[in-house]
């Protein structure tokens, strides 16, 4: 019985640290941002950069907007609303990541993002809410579990 335990508890142990494997990156220490903002929002493209590229430095990580598109991994976060009669639209937060080259493109499965109702400091909350838990996802495959 005490080895049945003792190999579950390994293989958690080892399925949880290989489930970040795809976050992996030759250079850690920079990475690729695609931002996107819906006409309805209430903040634009600049705006959400900076809140992503906030929680990127903050982390120690280099945001690059420009190389998304040539690396083999990014971090994309799109936001979309829905307006209402009112003031506080639906929103939709799609985060996660993909890779644009090698071909074909993809988006893995993992999604950090979140829905609401609310004005733009809730949005802007729920954004970096989920930038935080994909770049601590990001963390942990690059610099902790090693």
């Amino acid at each position: 019985m005490r080895y049945i335990l003792l190999f579950t508890a390994f293989f958690a142990i080892s399925s949880s640290a290989s489930d970040l494997s795809y976050l992996k990156k030759e250079n850690p220490d920079e990475l690729g941002i695609f931002v996107f903002a819906g006409s309805s929002c209430p903040m634009t493209i600049k705006d959400v950069t900076g809140l992503v590229s906030g929680v990127l430095i903050r982390s120690r990580l280099k945001p690059n907007t420009s190389s998304w598109i040539s690396e083999p991994l990014y971090l994309e976060i799109a936001v979309d609303c829905v307006a209402l009669e009112g003031n506080n639209p639906v929103f939709r937060i799609n985060a996660g990541f993909g890779r644009f080259v090698p071909k074909p493109s993809i988006m893995y499965d993992k999604g950090y993002g979140s829905f609401g109702i609310g004005g733009k400091e809730h949005i802007n909350t729920a954004i970096k809410n989920a930038t935080e838990s994909a770049v601590t996802a990001y963390i942990q495959a690059n610099f902790i579990n090693n």
